[in-house]
């Protein structure tokens, strides 16, 4: 059984397997393969747990490998990923396991400890660890040890465009995505990036319905998240992004950052020499005025150019106003299909040889 409280090690069935819900942090695996649940009271970052739910609360629905919601039920067996999580509007998560139990960080398998909550946010679904999954000759699974193999950052190019939010929720991605979209219409070959963040394919789905060339995030890597990564495994994992991004030849690689300027990881991509060596601009989502120029004059204290302000912003006539009343940064609508934006941007971003 699943649940088989000993030490021994356990092979799932194909049944068995078919029965569990497996997160969409866990689409690297294949469902149907032998696999073994070895009992574990520790756990690191990647790693892949089986899970039985013992008590839903915030979660209701799991988003499973197709990235369709499937609702969860108590008694329901999960195959999640060990990861910290950075969520001013839910969790601050660490990847750990305590008392035979982790939380539902994400609807995607996020899994790990709840350490503080927005107080608008419920309590987080509880799960019961069964044990780390492990192949068939019993060694453990980590996703980022499968997946990820670094790369030099690529040399001359390609330009980055870097999209940052002053916090959650500023429009980021939307902004990223209509951007994409409208570049990608004015004749520019775009890649589009979701370089941190907590695992889900939301954001991911969105750039690729903008009609990028191509689309990677840090999940691709086998990363659950990047809160908390040592910084210089971080720079490894965005300079590997970049690389493969270049192997398609693109003009210009639309770099999403998430969370917000001030957070640490945020933080200090803006402030890498290496990053900012390929960055042709910064676009700042925002949700107000006077957030957007903070958020102004932090990237530019970073040692970076702000080419427009946009996201949330773009829909309030009167913070655009306020806005323009105080910087010459110009406030770009991420609306409709993004044609604003690129419009504005696209001269700055087109090789010699397409301007002729």
């Amino acid at each position: 059984m699943l649940n088989q409280p000993n030490n021994t090690f356990e092979i799932l069935t194909s049944r068995e397997l078919g029965a569990a819900k497996w997160g969409w942090a866990c689409r690297h695996l294949e469902p149907q393969g032998s696999y073994r649940v070895v009992p574990s009271r520790t756990a690191e970052v990647g790693d892949v747990l089986v899970a039985r739910v013992q008590r839903i609360r915030h979660h209701t629905r799991l988003m499973n490998t197709a990235a369709s919601r499937v609702r969860v039920y108590e008694g329901d067996v999960v195959v999640g990923v060990v990861g910290h999580r950075y969520a001013t509007d839910a969790f601050d998560g660490e990847a750990a396991i305590e008392d035979g139990g982790v939380d539902l960080l994400t609807n995607a398998g996020l899994v790990g400890q709840v350490r503080r909550r927005h107080a608008g946010v419920d309590r987080p679904t509880r799960l019961s660890v069964l044990g780390r999954l492990s192949g068939a000759d019993g060694c453990p699974i980590n996703l980022i040890d499968r997946c990820f193999r670094a790369r030099p950052r690529p040399s001359g190019g390609p330009r980055v465009l870097l999209v940052v939010g002053t916090g959650m929720n500023a429009g980021k991605t939307t902004t990223a995505a209509r951007l994409v979209h409208g570049l990608r219409q004015s004749g520019l070959r775009v890649v589009g990036l979701k370089a941190t963040g907590s695992v889900s394919p939301n954001d991911r789905l969105e750039l690729l319905a903008s009609g990028a060339l191509g689309v990677r995030d840090f999940s691709d890597y086998g990363f659950p998240s990047t809160y908390r990564l040592p910084l210089e495994q971080l720079d490894r994992l965005v300079a590997t992004m970049l690389a493969d991004a270049a192997d398609l030849m693109p003009d210009l690689v639309v770099v999403e950052l998430a969370d917000g300027i001030l957070q640490r990881e945020t933080a200090h991509l803006l402030g890498a020499r290496w990053l900012q060596e390929m960055c042709a601009g910064v676009v700042i989502a925002s949700a107000c005025a006077l957030s957007a120029l903070k958020g102004i004059e932090l990237v530019q204290e970073a040692g970076l150019a702000v080419v427009g302000v946009s996201g949330l912003i773009s829909s309030a006539p009167l913070f655009v106003d306020e806005l323009r009343s105080r910087t010459a940064v110009p406030v770009l609508s991420s609306m409709r299909d993004g044609r604003e934006l690129a419009a504005a941007l696209a001269p700055s971003f087109r090789s010699p040889s397409r301007a002729a």
